[in-house]
């Protein structure tokens, strides 16, 4: 499911996981922008660790592949650096730039 705000969009998945979390993405510059994945911490059950951040990232990529991009580009935690590496996203510098050719 997406809307769009500009060159943004907020990407949710569909049925019954579109609660479970969202993934915004700058379509101007093939960007991943922020994802959130609903936890204890938003007074909702803890939907981390589940698999519905790689389906939010698979979607995102799939969106922006659909806008012509063949890289997707995102600034990650340190903490995050294994989830990112898990779904093929590298970091040429060793810092929190990443990114993947779709």
């Amino acid at each position: 499911m997406f809307s769009h705000l500009g060159e943004s969009a907020i990407l949710r998945l569909d049925g019954e996981d579109s609660d479970k979390g969202y993934i915004d993405v700058d379509a101007q510059n093939g960007t991943i922008v922020y994802i959130t994945i609903y936890s204890e911490f938003d007074g909702m059950e803890d939907y981390r660790r589940k698999g519905f951040g790689r389906k939010l990232v698979e979607l995102a990529e799939k969106y922006l592949q659909e806008k012509g991009f063949t890289t997707v580009r995102l600034q990650a935690i340190r903490e995050a650096r294994a989830f990112w590496e898990k779904l093929g996203y590298t970091s040429a510098t060793h810092d929190e730039n990443y990114s993947k050719e779709l």
